[in-house]
């Protein structure tokens, strides 16, 4: 007999979409899905409809309504929260003392509302894995001697991050945003925001890993995937998140070599290694998704970021490909006994359709937001999330955010990135996407990082000492 489970989901995009289908479509168990969330995503409601559960109408992100939230999830077998914002507000300290399961950490051991935080524990556990950072509080006296100082150590290359979480939008960069020479002035204005860090301005290729921990802090590794975060093509334009994704039909990106792979790893395990000496710890408080940001320098990697949830679009890659029953594993991540996560050998290739004003594009749009998804007119190897829609009198119409998830999934990643490229287009409605994500793109990762390679081979190697002929054969 196949048990019955009440499962409740926090948020509603389209990563939570994906999670969502994922819980209602377990061979093991008839779950009943909830969701909170601020608006009516349409797939979430067909899934809850489904499942013979409600929708609650909440805006998850208010701290206000965690009281309210946790009272609607107190008969919920497992409570999955879905964005950042109620992590880091504590709605999971607050589920854990009425002792409903979750996944999701602890507030105070999220480092992703916290950017210093991550960079103090990466020093104590992986220091190579740092770029140099400066952290920078405006409330100090001399504080713009600091950022001086710091900017002119960094020769102006520096990242600004603000402390506190932008939802991926609140990062600038030299040679991006600003010229070398505007630096200073571009930290002052990211004063305005309250403390931030300063970094050293890190060249290599980015890659996202993803990691479940379960409650005695075992990890397992979800495939690489390559994220594109900025809004236009040819990487132009400002860092509103992700606007596509891929990962390859094993674990590990083109550009990508199987140390570099396992390093993003140790990194995570040695990180959850050392919050568990804390004081405060127990079992259970970092139960959830590890979610950081590399770069590939050609020598190591380079954590930019440490986020305690799935990426979002690279969750639905991941959850694209997982062949457990993601049930079982959330289950077995409670009881402390997390099993070995498979995959298919496919890859996934997935881009956002978006507001025409979505980063700016364009500054206003005041016409029909009603669109049509046309999931019937797409390939069999193609499924549609929809993110920031909302189900209006039968219609679905565009909000502010991204709005529909392509996700493609085949034998071969040219494969995958023909198919989403091909069915994106296939909705209609005032979207617009990046159209720059496919091989070609792949293939400059790839170049990049076999020159970054050899060069950083070269630099490595035992040099004679200068005037030797060596030098010049």
């Amino acid at each position: 007999m196949v048990e019955k489970l009440h499962v409740s989901l926090v948020h509603c995009g389209a990563r939570e979409a994906i999670i969502g289908k994922a819980f209602v479509e377990s061979p093991n168990y008839d779950v009943k899905l909830d969701v909170l969330g601020k608006f009516v995503n349409p797939l979430l409601n067909e899934l809850v409809n489904a499942s013979e559960g409600k929708y609650y109408i909440r805006d998850t992100a208010e701290k206000g309504n965690i009281p309210d939230i946790v009272y609607t999830c107190r008969y919920s077998d497992l409570v999955f929260i879905g964005n950042e914002t109620p992590i880091i507000n504590a709605l999971p300290d607050a589920l854990r003392k009425e002792k409903i399961p979750v996944i999701a950490p602890n507030g105070d051991f999220s480092l992703e509302g916290d950017k210093n935080k991550t960079r103090l524990i990466l020093e104590e556990v992986h220091p190579q894995a740092n770029p140099r950072f400066y952290y920078i509080d405006p409330e100090k006296s001399g504080w713009k001697e600091e950022v001086r100082k710091a900017i002119d150590e960094l020769y102006g290359k520096v990242a600004l991050k603000p402390i506190e979480s932008k939802y991926g939008k609140g990062v600038i960069v030299e040679g991006s945003h600003f010229t070398c020479g505007d630096a200073y002035e571009k930290a002052l204005d990211t004063a305005k925001a309250g403390p931030f860090l300063i970094e050293e301005k890190v060249i290599g290729q980015e890659w996202s890993g993803q990691y479940l921990c379960d409650s005695k802090g075992h990890i397992e590794a979800f495939p690489a995937s390559r994220d594109f975060k900025r809004a236009f093509e040819n990487d132009k334009g400002p860092n509103t998140g992700g606007m596509a994704t891929i990962s390859d039909n094993n674990e590990l990106l083109p550009f990508m070599l199987r140390e570099e792979f396992d390093e993003g790893k140790t990194i995570v395990e040695e990180i959850v290694a050392y919050q568990k000496q804390r004081d405060d710890y127990k079992d259970g408080v970092l139960t959830g998704t590890k979610y950081p940001g590399f770069s590939l320098t050609g020598s190591g990697n380079k954590m930019f970021e440490h986020n305690d949830r799935f990426g979002d679009p690279e969750g639905m890659n991941a959850l694209s490909v997982l062949k457990n029953d993601f049930v079982d594993v959330c289950l077995h991540m409670i009881d402390g006994n997390i099993p070995r996560l498979e995959f298919e050998p496919k890859a996934v290739a997935t881009i956002y359709a978006v507001p025409l004003t979505y980063g700016g594009f364009i500054k206003e749009y005041t016409g029909d937001k009603t669109i049509r998804m046309n999931k019937g007119e797409m390939s069999a190897q193609t499924q549609i999330y929809p993110g920031s829609v909302e189900l209006v009198n039968g219609d679905v119409r565009v909000m502010s955010s991204r709005s529909v998830a392509v996700v493609s999934k085949a034998d071969t990643l040219e494969e995958a990135l023909t198919i989403v490229n091909e069915d994106i287009t296939k909705i209609d409605g005032p979207l617009r996407h990046r159209t720059d994500v496919d091989m070609d793109y792949v293939r400059k990762c790839a170049s990049f990082m076999r020159r970054e390679r050899a060069e950083r081979a070269w630099l490595n190697q035992d040099i004679p000492a200068m005037g030797s002929s060596q030098l010049w054969q």
